[in-house]
């Protein structure tokens, strides 16, 4: 009787812990790109370029500095290449890029100043496509497919979920 309690407690345990990832509120594709819920990572998916100009993607790590890491170059780049950017977001917490011609016609644009260079669009609500228009509006064609982007957020279990998970794990084998 006392494995079966057992049992279904860490049933329990685990069906609340994944409804705490599956929840997940978005702000709003047109307002730029939030993270859906807190210790999310962010992975960045290049989908494709086409444009005359050679641009470069960079995560922007610090609204203090602005110093950018660099994640794409849009001629060099290939489809599907991914790259996790080494931060995890709260809830909410913006997530900023930059993206700078650096052959042609020489501009830079970043997500939360030059909106306008930038479509949002949700895929689902952990994912986004992102397009950046390289020549500043209102120039630009505005086909926001001179760089386009994938962004996918996926919560990571805290240590101590995860903690708490291995323990009722053992517990269910030392009874056996």
């Amino acid at each position: 009787m006392e494995e079966k309690t057992m049992k279904t407690a860490l049933t329990a345990a685990a069906f609340a812990f994944a409804a705490g990832l599956a929840h997940a509120d978005i702000t709003g594709p047109a307002a730029g790109l939030y993270s859906p819920f807190d210790h999310a990572s962010a992975t960045i998916t290049f989908v494709g370029s086409s444009a005359g100009y050679t641009g470069e993607l960079a995560w922007i790590s610090s609204i203090e500095d602005r110093s950018g890491l660099f994640v794409f170059n849009n001629k060099q780049s290939f489809a599907g290449e991914s790259f996790t950017l080494p931060a995890l977001f709260a809830r909410g917490e913006e997530v900023l890029f930059r993206y700078e011609v650096i052959r042609g016609g020489l501009d830079s644009f970043a997500s939360d100043t030059d909106r306008a260079q930038f479509r949002f669009t949700a895929i689902s609500e952990t994912e986004y496509l992102v397009g950046v228009e390289d020549i500043r509006l209102p120039r630009g064609d505005a086909d926001y497919n001179d760089v386009e982007f994938r962004v996918s957020f996926a919560q990571v279990p805290t240590p101590g979920s995860l903690a708490l998970l291995g323990l009722g794990g053992l517990c269910v084998r030392r009874k056996r």
